[in-house]
Parts: structure tokens; sequence; C-alpha cells
């Protein structure tokens, strides 16, 4: 790779993260983290998954993922089962605690959102999505 290629894509990822403001210790204005969102969310849209899901999903630590599951637990966000089907396996599942702070981080993110875009036009809000989907289809065909 050309050096002046990865250096674009290197000022774009910087630009973006400070768009979003993911290096902020707290996260959309909640409480909570980039990837302690991230964690709240998985486990929201993957009911019952296992830390070993998440690691993959996000890819995660392990040893950060546990240290965040555990803080979650004593926050009486999440609840850790034994697998009915594989007894050395924990799922883990949102308290109600937890649904109701992620439908707060889910409604707050949809503001953000609607705040990046206001104010652009209905073909650059377009544009804007159909290269988002372009970036995701080409870094996945690695």
């Amino acid at each position: 790779m050309e050096k002046e290629i990865r250096d674009k894509i290197r000022q774009f990822n910087r630009y973006y993260t400070a768009v979003l403001g993911v290096l902020n210790r707290q996260y959309l204005g909640c409480p909570f983290s980039l990837p302690e969102t991230r964690i709240i969310q998985a486990i929201f849209h993957n009911p019952n998954c296992n830390a070993n899901e998440i690691v993959k999903l996000l890819n995660i630590d392990k040893g950060y993922l546990s240290r965040l599951l555990k803080k979650f637990e004593q926050h009486n966000l999440i609840v850790r089962m034994t697998s009915v089907s594989d007894r050395r396996s924990e799922l883990l599942k949102l308290t109600d605690e937890g649904i109701s702070v992620f439908h707060q981080i889910d409604m707050t993110a949809d503001m953000s959102v609607e705040d990046m875009c206001r104010g652009l036009r209905e073909d650059l809000l377009s544009e804007l999505v159909d290269c988002m989907d372009k970036i995701q289809m080409i870094l996945n065909t690695r």
C-alpha cells in the first residue's frame, strides 16, 4: 500500500472518530464508554449469547470484556445463566434495568445521527449512505 493512501485512510479514521465523539470517557452523553455501549447493544440484539460470541462479534479483548461484564453485573445490567445445552457455557442476558439502559442509548444514538445529518440535502444523505455501504462492502471482501 502506498504511503499516501495509508495516510488518507488514517486521516479519515481520525476525522470520523472525532465526529462520533468515541474518544470521550462517556459516549453519547451516557455514563458508558463506547466499548461498554457496544457490549450492551450486542447483548440486547443477541439474547442469550455468551462472552465468546461477543468477543468475535466486537473483536474485543476477552479480559477487557470479562472486566466490563463484571461491572455490568454489579450494576444489575446483566445476568449470567448456565446454558442448558452446554453447562460449561454462561449465557448473558440484559436485566430490565439493562434493557432500559439499552433503549436510552439507542434513542440518544438516533438523535446523534439526526444532529450529524441535519441540514444535508436528501441527495447528499443518500450519497453518504451509499458510500458507507460501499466502504463496508469493500472491507468485507478481505
